[in-house]
C-alpha cells in the first residue's frame, strides 16, 4: 500500500475523527488570521488617538490601561505650555459613549472654544459654542449625517 494509499485509508475508516481534526485545523487557522487582524486594527486606532487633532504628540498619564482614561490637572498642562519650544498645549477631555443601537461608540471630545480651531476643528456649518453653554454640542459631519442632525436640532 502507498503512503496515499494508507491516507486514504485512515480518512475512510475515521470520518469522526478526521472531520474533527480538519474542523480544530481550520478554527485554530481563522483564530491566529482573526488575531492578527484585531492586533493590526488595534495599533491603527491607538496611532490615530496619538495624533489626534493637529497634534505632533500627546502627553497622557503614567501607568493607565487607556490613553483614554488618562488624567492630567490642568496646572501640568499649563506648565507644559511654558516648555521652550512647545508653541501651546491643549487640555481635551475624551470620552466614550454610546448615543443608540446604530451608534454604540461615539467619541466625545471636550474643548474649550478658544481651543477649537488649534486642535483642528473646522466647524463647517453653524457656530461654536461658548465657555458658559449649558446645552450646547457640537456633532461631527458623519454622526449628524448618521442620526440625520441638521444645525439647531436637538440631539
Amino acid at each position: 500500500m502507498t503512503f496515499l494509499g494508507l491516507i486514504v485509508n485512515n480518512i475512510a475508516a475515521r470520518r469522526l475523527r478526521a472531520m474533527l481534526t480538519a474542523a480544530a485545523v481550520a478554527i485554530g487557522v481563522m483564530a491566529v488570521v482573526a488575531l492578527g487582524v484585531l492586533t493590526a486594527s488595534l495599533k491603527e486606532t491607538a496611532t490615530q488617538i496619538l495624533t489626534v487633532g493637529d497634534a505632533d504628540f500627546t502627553v497622557a498619564q503614567k501607568h493607565t490601561d487607556d490613553i483614554i482614561n488618562s488624567t492630567i490637572a490642568q496646572d501640568d498642562i499649563d506648565a507644559m505650555g511654558k516648555v521652550p519650544g512647545v508653541r501651546q498645549a491643549i487640555g481635551a477631555l475624551i470620552e466614550l459613549n454610546a448615543y443608540d443601537a446604530d451608534n454604540p461608540v461615539v467619541i466625545q471630545v471636550g474643548l474649550a472654544p478658544d481651543a477649537q480651531k488649534p486642535f483642528g476643528v473646522d466647524i463647517l456649518e453653524g457656530k461654536s459654542y461658548t465657555a458658559d453653554a449649558p446645552n450646547e454640542v457640537m456633532l461631527g459631519y458623519t454622526l449628524a449625517a448618521k442620526i440625520d442632525k441638521k444645525v439647531g436640532d436637538t440631539v
